[in-house]
């Protein structure tokens, strides 16, 4: 599973300070849950031109 770790501790403003790491599939037992996380990312622009929109409707 893909994820996003850090190898050492330290301050949030070193280049290195978090970095993609490969971990193993995880595996529910007893009675543990796992959860499944999905993300999606919006861009800036997208976000302004829905707000553009948005506006214009409730004028």
């Amino acid at each position: 599973m893909r994820a996003i770790g850090y190898q050492q501790p330290g301050t949030i403003d070193r280049t290195e300070a978090l970095v993609d790491i490969e971990l193993p599939d995880p595996n529910a037992t007893g009675r543990d849950l796992l959860v499944e996380v999905m993300t999606g990312v919006l861009r800036l622009r997208s976000s302004r031109m829905v707000s553009s929109k948005s506006q214009l409707m409730h004028l």
